[in-house]
């Protein structure tokens, strides 16, 4: 027996199947995993919210509050590079929240700044360049996945940490964030057609070499946290540097620091060699050291790292870097590559002592 749908019953069952109510949603993304190391998906999965879950304003703010204002915008990063279910919707739920913690006060103190943590009153001056960083990784790296609005708004909060980095001025001696500063008003610069700005950032970043050169070290000298922050900058000027001598510069500094490491570095121990400045414990198996980190990143394994064993030590805050770090891969020269894998003996390190310049004789006592 057969029978015809009558016409007006075709039509309704058209226009109900094609109203944009039940229209059927895209699948979201799955995780990228696969394009990522052992060491990044195990990072990825414990410092990253779960995907499934979508963020609104208050949830945001709870994640900040949380957080604090600078792991919150490294670990943004992260949800924009894994990019699974709702990660790059609820990375610009956080990205509004955090551009709402800028200061924007020309001529203050504070002119730029970012909160350290959600509302608070703490100033930071820093805290422009930790977070203006990550503005910088997430506009450069996943422009795609930010709306239009928010891209100028980002642009707009990036113009302002300039604007006080610029007021700032840091100098070359203070490391880590002079290695950023001098990329944060060069990039910002010449993003927004301020040609002083670049002129700032270069003449620092030229300060910055011109003082490694002395020495053939940094003066936060074989810091296990500073170091970290150092290569971060590092790899900054060689990725996204504007400038043809950003990119030189920073993968020669970066080259040299990388063999400093692996001289003080004695990996059977998991451990960097003193003496140290500015270093926040003596052993890097009890606290998060952000060389432990990049170290894990360069040989592709927790385990194997310098590294606490679990997320309940001191300084855990520091694992927020982890996201960052697993884009701007570090570059490790081969020979410095060798030693962070296996203790190859014995070795003394200087920069200018009795050893150094008597070898002979420092040879001749060590048999007496």
């Amino acid at each position: 027996m057969s029978f015809r749908v009558p016409a007006s019953v075709v039509s309704v069952m058209l226009v109900i199947l094609g109203s944009p109510c039940l229209a059927i949603e895209p699948p979201p993304p799955p995780c990228p995993w696969s394009e990522m190391s052992p060491f990044d998906r195990e990072i990825h999965r414990t410092l990253l919210p779960d995907p499934s879950a979508a963020f609104d304003e208050s949830t945001a703010r709870l994640f900040v509050g949380s957080k604090g204002t600078r792991c919150a915008g490294f670990l943004l990063v992260g949800m924009l590079r894994r990019n699974c279910m709702n990660d790059a919707a609820n990375a610009q739920e956080v990205l509004r929240v955090l551009l709402s913690q800028q200061w924007n006060e020309p001529g203050a103190r504070r002119h730029g700044v970012w909160r350290t943590s959600l509302d608070g009153e703490k100033l930071d001056e820093n805290w422009r360049e930790f977070v203006g960083v990550s503005l910088i990784v997430a506009l450069e790296y996943f422009p795609e996945r930010l709306s239009p609005g928010l891209t100028l708004d980002m642009h707009v909060a990036l113009l302002l940490a300039a604007e006080g980095a610029s007021a700032r001025d840091v100098g070359p001696d203070y490391t880590n964030i002079a290695l950023m500063s001098a990329f944060l008003l060069a990039y910002v610069g010449l993003e927004s057609d301020r040609p002083a700005l670049v002129k700032q950032g270069t003449e620092k970043a030229q300060d910055v070499y011109d003082l490694f050169q002395e020495h053939k070290t940094f003066t936060e000298y074989n810091s296990p946290t500073y170091y970290g922050v150092d290569l971060l900058g590092l790899a900054l000027w060689r990725e996204l540097g504007p400038t043809d001598m950003f990119r030189r510069r920073g993968a020669e500094l970066e080259a040299n620091l990388w063999h400093d490491i692996g001289a003080f570095y004695h990996s059977s121990l998991k451990n960097m060699a003193g003496p140290y400045c500015r270093a926040y414990g003596m052993d890097m198996t009890k606290y998060t050291a952000l060389t432990g980190l990049l170290i894990g990143q360069a040989i592709e394994s927790g385990k194997d790292a310098p590294l606490p064993l679990g997320l309940a030590q001191d300084r855990p805050f520091e694992w927020a870097y982890g996201p960052i770090y697993s884009i701007l891969k570090p570059k490790v020269p081969a020979e410095a590559m060798r030693r962070l894998r296996k203790f190859d003996g014995p070795r003394r390190n200087c920069v200018n002592g009795p050893a150094c310049r008597y070898p002979q004789r420092e040879k001749r006592r060590r048999k007496l």
